[in-house]
């Protein structure tokens, strides 16, 4: 937010929360990627490419690899079919650049998933039938995003022209009757232990999609700016995730696993068996050997605040239960150390 009446431009962050970035900021899985295998619309690959390179460029400059845990990764995709009846388990990787020398192996060869792929850590007891390399270092890397938003929040401390609160509510978007351009907004924020409102002369807003927006847009009564209104009708969903803090795994990779599964009792025929399901997970390798795992979701609830927001129980069995199927070992290592999050 700008103020107009100052000669430089002053930026007012307002936090909701009491700590920065509580949710999918921080809690997502920070998978960066760039290129054309990765974005099909070219207005949506040239700002990848170039989110990249600010990430890039952040992490050179202030140590990010060892601050944030940014670092450039691999990526591996895997299809695998497994059989809810028998033991009858099938692997398939693809390779996703459409390589000629494609490789195949059927179901009855004998062939070592972890030395071939160098992923000892993944379910070697399947068959692979067709290999998947997707990235190798050079379009994909990673942060963690918790650590990254902390890092951001502090550098914004004592920072000239920069004032954030934590703990303030946008109550209101006020505008110009004849211009229609934002003039001020009304703010609800932490006092003690009281909460006492102000009003703060802007000339820009930017909002952030959050989960309390439409709930925001309906209290207004139709009195807030289109691009808010318009912004307000994204659903989005109540995402989970786990961490393996002593998975111990030293890998710069990143697997994202496509399951599904089918009744061994018509011989796995997926076109004529209504009882198949298809599971997506993402496994990514961080730097201190712990394990991010995301995948499973559930149409959005709409909590008041972002805080309130809480794994799912079902859903947190179901990633276990997949993560469980293709690295069997990590997980043998969780124990307590599994983090839940949505």
């Amino acid at each position: 937010m700008n103020h107009k009446k100052r000669d430089g431009a002053l930026i007012t962050l307002l936090e909701e929360a009491d700590n920065v970035a509580p949710g999918a900021s921080s809690k997502a899985g920070g998978f960066l990627s760039s290129g054309k295998d990765w974005h099909k619309e070219k207005a949506v690959r040239a700002l990848a490419a170039r989110s990249c390179e600010l990430h890039r460029e952040l992490a050179a400059r202030h140590g990010g690899d060892k601050k944030w845990d940014y670092r450039p990764i691999k990526v591996r995709a895997v299809l695998e079919r497994l059989f809810e009846e028998g033991n009858s388990h099938h692997f398939h990787i693809c390779d996703n650049k459409k390589q000629a020398a494609r490789v195949r192996f059927g179901s009855g060869d004998d062939f070592d998933f972890s030395q071939e792929t160098s992923i000892p850590w993944i379910n070697a007891a399947a068959s692979v039938s067709k290999a998947e390399i997707l990235s190798d270092t050079h379009e994909t890397a990673q942060v963690d995003l918790g650590k990254l938003c902390q890092f951001l929040a502090e550098q914004l401390e004592g920072a000239e022209g920069v004032e954030m609160h934590l703990e303030t509510t946008l109550e209101e978007i006020i505008a110009e009757e004849k211009s229609k351009a934002v003039s001020s907004v009304r703010i609800r924020m932490r006092d003690g232990p009281d909460f006492t409102e102000h009003t703060l002369e802007v000339t820009d807003v930017i909002t952030m999609v959050r989960i309390r927006l439409a709930s925001f847009c309906a209290q207004q009564g139709g009195k807030v700016p289109h691009f808010v209104e318009r912004a307000s009708s994204i659903q989005g969903q109540r995402d989970h995730s786990i961490i393996i803090r002593n998975a111990r795994v030293r890998d710069d990779l990143s697997l994202f696993a496509h399951i599904y599964t089918s009744n061994a009792d018509n011989g796995g025929d997926k076109a004529s068996d209504s009882d198949d399901s298809d599971f997506h997970i993402d496994i990514i390798c961080r730097p201190d050997e712990s394990v991010y795992i995301c995948g499973t979701t559930e149409a959005a609830v709409d909590p008041p605040h972002v805080e309130e927001v809480v794994p799912g129980e079902e859903q947190i069995e179901e990633l276990c239960r997949l993560a469980n199927f293709v690295i069997p070992d990590v997980m043998k290592k969780a124990d307590s150390s599994i983090v839940q999050q949505a």
